[in-house]
């Protein structure tokens, strides 16, 4: 279940981004131009997303037993995969 729900936000906050792209596109920006641009605008929206449904699941690592364990791993996996999908920097700009 707990893997469900961490694809499911990793998935969820993908779309976002990828439909703030899609609209640079529309708007003349190059593929490149868009996915910098959209991103940066998404950035922090999602990274406000992740916290908050963190916060809200926390608990259930605290529960005793394997369930608790496996959704603390989840959890941290879920958030460490979306923090990699926005680096701190722009390799691309000199």
């Amino acid at each position: 279940m707990g893997l469900s729900i961490a694809v499911g936000f990793v998935v969820d906050d993908a779309i976002v981004v990828l439909e703030n792209v899609h609209r640079h596109i529309e708007e003349g920006l190059t593929p490149v131009q868009a996915s910098l641009v959209g991103a940066r605008e998404i950035a922090g929206p999602v990274v406000a997303m992740t916290i908050t449904l963190a916060a809200v699941y926390a608990p259930i690592g605290f529960v005793s037993g394997l369930t608790g364990g496996v959704e603390l791993v989840i959890n941290h996996a879920s958030t460490a995969g979306k923090l990699d999908f926005f680096p701190p920097h722009d390799p691309w700009q000199s």
